[in-house]
Parts: structure tokens; C-alpha cells; sequence
């Protein structure tokens, strides 16, 4: 009877073994989380290259807003008139209100008051609105020699009352710069270095008229049609602006054409 031979049992071999023992816990527990449970399958997508594209509507090109009102800053008319700085007040009458001056008007500092009241020209309130623009009327009406030396004082706040863009305000400040050339000589004269300041809103306004058709512009008889007063504002800067005026109004507005050479 032959003796049987019994084998060990067998270890792994050293790089199996390396292999099992080197595995993470992450791609053990991936692994486990990737098995899915029999019978159950996974929704099927399209991919991004197969899918309808939206279709985008185009917006066209963006608004320029050339015409949208700008709100316009509190004023230092109206901060000087609610300390009681301005020596106005108003008179109310039957027939309509109207300012009365504290002290004569011709013993006023121009450089100081002018200015201040052409500031007032942005205002829409009442009474500040009044206030300011019947009191640059009298100012002008009573200046007389005193109104040329203030002109580049004046510039600023003209500018920034047509850059509102609201047509109320813009019809109000060039009745005063009519007004303005009007008042003393020269004036146009002074306002001749400016006009890069002020005319390039009354470009954008000049053709701005109303088309009513059969229609009555009703604003045309109170002088608020912003086009008409544009072209009469622009007229009284070149016969009153020197030999200059027009090759500067030109320069800024091509469109316009003089009234003189005409």
C-alpha cells in the first residue's frame, strides 16, 4: 500500500497579492456604486452635438435713447432759494403770478445772481421753475453793459439744462438764449467760443417737428415746438455771432443753412 502525498495549500501569488492589497477605498467604493440592479435601465440622452440648437430671436441693434429725458440734479437755485439767499419772492395775481424783488435789480452782483438763476432753468417744480426763469427775464431785461462780462458763466448751466433732453426745459432754454443775444450787444459775440458746448443738443433737436397731418400744433402758438425754435435760435447766433458765427454753427451742424448768404 502505497503512502499518499499531501501538498500544502497554495499562497496567492506575490503580485496578485500586491495588486488586491494596493486597490483604494475609492475605486472599491466607485466600483460599488457603478453595479445596478438587474432589470432596471439607464434613460438614454442625446448628445449635445445631436440636439436642435435653440433658435434665438435677434434683438436687433440696441437702443440709442438720444431723446430719453436725463432727471436733472438739484440746483443751486433752488438750495440758495430754500435758505432765503435769493432776495425774490413771489406776488400772486389775479391776471398771474409774477416775481417781486427784494432790492433794486440794476444794484445786483450779475456774476453772482445770473448764473444762479440760469441754473434754475433745469428746474420742473414749482416755484422754483417760475422763480428762476421770471427772474433770469428781468436780469436780462435790466443788465444792460453788466450781462457780456458774465456770458462764459452762463455757458455751464445752459448746457446742462439741454442735456436734459426733457423738450419742456429745452424749448424754455432756448426762449432764454434767444432773450440772451438779444439783451446787450455783444452778447452773441461772447457766445461765439462756446458753441461746441451748446449747440451739438440743438443739432439733435433741429428736425424734431411734429407731423400732425391736418392737425393744430397747439405748442407751436405757446413757441414749443422744439424744431422751430432750434432753427430761430441758431438764425439769431449768426447774425448776432460775428463773421464766425456761421462757419462754427456749420461746423457743428452741417444741416444747417445760413440765413444770411441765403
Amino acid at each position: 500500500m502505497s503512502a499518499r502525498l499531501t501538498l500544502p495549500p497554495t499562497s496567492p501569488a506575490p503580485a496578485a497579492a500586491a495588486a488586491s492589497s494596493s486597490m483604494s477605498p475609492l475605486a472599491s467604493t466607485a466600483g460599488a456604486a457603478g453595479t445596478r440592479t438587474p432589470g432596471t435601465r439607464k434613460p438614454l440622452t442625446l448628445s449635445s452635438s445631436l440636439k436642435k440648437p435653440k433658435e434665438t430671436r435677434d434683438p436687433g441693434p440696441p437702443k440709442a435713447g438720444a431723446f430719453k429725458k436725463r432727471k436733472p440734479k438739484p440746483t443751486k437755485f433752488r438750495r440758495f432759494y430754500e435758505r432765503g439767499d435769493l432776495p425774490i419772492a413771489v406776488e400772486h395775481r389775479a391776471l398771474g403770478n409774477r416775481i417781486r424783488w427784494m432790492v433794486e435789480i440794476e444794484k445786483l452782483d450779475y456774476h453772482h445772481y445770473l448764473p444762479t438763476f440760469f441754473a434754475g432753468l433745469s428746474e420742473t417744480q414749482e416755484p422754483y421753475r417760475f422763480l428762476a426763469y421770471q427772474g433770469a427775464i428781468d436780469l436780462l431785461e435790466n443788465g444792460g453793459s453788466k450781462i457780456v462780462p458774465v456770458v462764459p458763466q452762463l455757458v455751464l448751466p445752459i448746457k446742462a439744462a439741454l442735456n436734459t433732453r426733457d423738450e419742456e426745459i429745452v424749448c424754455r432754454t432756448l426762449i432764454m438764449i434767444q432773450r440772451l443775444v438779444l439783451s446787450a450787444p455783444d452778447v452773441g459775440v461772447a457766445l461765439t467760443p462756446y458753441f461746441r458746448q451748446i449747440l451739438p443738443i440743438m443739432g439733435l433737436y433741429k428736425n424734431k417737428n411734429l407731423n400732425l397731418g391736418d392737425g393744430i400744433d397747439y405748442g407751436q402758438r405757446f413757441r414749443r415746438n422744439v424744431g422751430d425754435l432750434v432753427e430761430e435760435t441758431l438764425q439769431l447766433l449768426e447774425l448776432n455771432g460775428g463773421e464766425a458765427a456761421y462757419i462754427n454753427i456749420n461746423y457743428i451742424i452741417p444741416t444747417y443753412s445760413s440765413c444770411v448768404m441765403n
